[in-house]
């Protein structure tokens, strides 16, 4: 017999989950020894992620342009934004802190940014990302070039690492509030 755990919504929130109220962590027993109907895979997950290609696809960037990111300081915003500085864009991201916005500026080498909580942006935008929809894409191609430039160091990639199912409902909680630097995952295990 091996633990499976998941982590539920016991109850709708008011505002944010509240870890071990509204979000729960339920176990159940399975038995690694019964035989798995034809087809079946069994697997053992070690990383999952609470959820920069279209940057070039849909973007069409050229040096010189200026771009804004939103969410500058998450998963697909540092990326893109690294990718835009290599492409010679000049970069301005938004974000919700003051923290994060040294963390752009002085970590990942925006051009500029503004706490969004504080002030805003009126004009001079020639890229916006909009981080939400968008059409298909050639996977394979991306990662082989995002792959060689994380290898290269020219891209920096951050994750945001919550371990164990015990914490997967903190982890989350931090996500939604904005609290996480780069791609929230939650790590289950070891290879």
């Amino acid at each position: 017999m091996a633990p499976n755990q998941s982590l539920i919504l016991s109850k709708n929130p008011t505002g944010f989950p509240i870890p071990g109220e509204d979000l729960t962590v339920k176990t159940e027993e399975i038995d690694l020894d019964d035989e798995l109907d034809d087809g079946s895979v069994l697997l053992k997950t070690l990383y999952l992620s609470y959820d920069p290609f279209i940057f070039y696809e849909i973007g069409k960037p050229k040096k010189g342009d200026v771009i804004f990111i939103s969410a500058a300081s998450g998963a697909v915003g540092q990326i893109v934004g690294q990718l835009a500085k290599r492409e010679g864009l000049r970069v301005l991201g938004s974000v919700g802190s003051q923290e994060k916005l040294d963390f752009i500026t002085k970590e990942l080498g925006f051009d500029a940014g503004f706490n969004y909580r504080t002030e805003g942006v009126t004009e001079g935008l020639e890229r916006v990302l909009e981080e939400t929809g968008g059409g298909g894409l050639n996977m394979d191609e991306h990662q082989q070039n995002l792959g060689k430039w994380i290898k290269d160091r020219e891209i920096k990639v951050l994750m945001d690492v919550t371990s164990g199912m015990e914490d997967a409902a903190e982890g989350f909680v931090r996500m939604l509030q904005g609290r996480n630097y780069g791609k929230a995952v939650l790590k289950l295990g070891d290879v």
